[in-house]
């Protein structure tokens, strides 16, 4: 507790939006209030302001308590971000395009550096303009909801490899199409963010090919012996050589773009082979 007690409130989990304001409302406490100053109220008053469950959870978190649950494998950043504040602000395009570049670059530095088997789905835009006048004096207060407002845009991250290029040219786009006034920017920030695990393990073609080319050599094996036997076979065999090509021919649709090589085996191995 006595780590907590100089602590202000804004810095708490969870009262910087209307729980906050709904309870500097209710106490008459201020938002770089220190904690001791919510310390004296009981367990039973901040109920009876707040509700019960946002009461207690009030409490406890003044005192550094916190119950939720630590789940394994929960440490693994939910978002990478890369952001740079401007003061003065930079109003030319050039400026503007050598630090999307640059911290598209440091974004994806830190995702190749990620664990690998996760993709980022959504790519995070911030934007803020010119500061507002009381913006210098609300941050040194810790009044961060009174700070110079940022436009934030979020867009589906770009597909394939990562890459700066890529990014750079996500970027662009967001701030040209969703964002009204690009100069001034005093502040600009670009997050990788809403990650999904990769699935791994060999690729679906490459499973599907194995099995058909062995299925492809064992028909053409069992045809051969046919035809050694038997020279009436020779009907028979092609037969099911046409049998088995259009069997061929249709798998090959599905599969043609996704395994280009497996309409050149199963062609090879359907071939009949010469009498003996």
């Amino acid at each position: 507790i006595k780590l907590m007690m100089d602590l202000p409130l804004s810095s708490l989990r969870g009262l910087g939006g209307k729980l906050g304001e709904e309870l500097r409302h209710a106490t008459g406490l201020r938002v770089e209030s220190p904690c001791k100053e919510l310390l004296r109220f009981s367990t039973g008053e901040l109920q009876g302001i707040l509700g019960d469950k946002a009461g207690l959870f009030v409490w406890r978190a003044c005192r550094g308590i916190d119950m939720d649950e630590v789940k394994a494998g929960s440490m693994r950043p939910k978002q990478y971000m890369s952001f740079k504040s401007f003061q003065p602000p930079i109003s030319s395009h050039d400026e503007l395009l050598r630090w999307i570049t640059g911290l598209s670059r440091e974004l994806v530095d830190r995702l190749h550096s990620d664990s690998g088997s996760r993709m980022p789905r959504s790519l995070v835009v911030h934007h803020r303009g010119a500061l507002d006048e009381d913006h210098r004096h609300n941050w040194v207060k810790g009044r961060t909801s009174y700070l110079t407002k940022t436009i934030s845009r979020t867009c589906n991250f770009p597909q394939g490899s990562i890459s700066a290029a890529s990014t750079v040219a996500a970027v662009k786009k967001v701030l040209v199409e969703r964002v009204p006034v690009l100069f001034p920017c005093s502040r600009l920030a670009i997050g990788a963010t809403d990650f999904e695990e990769v699935p791994s393990g060999p690729k679906l073609c490459n499973f599907f090919g194995l099995k058909v080319i062995s299925g492809q050599t064992s028909k053409a094996e069992e045809s051969d012996t046919k035809q050694q036997g038997n020279l009436d076979a020779q009907d028979s065999k092609a037969d099911g050589t046409r049998e088995f090509e259009c069997l061929t021919s249709s798998l090959s649709v599905h599969q043609n773009s996704a395994c280009p090589t497996l309409q050149d085996a199963s062609i090879e191995a359907a071939a009949p082979s010469a009498p003996s």
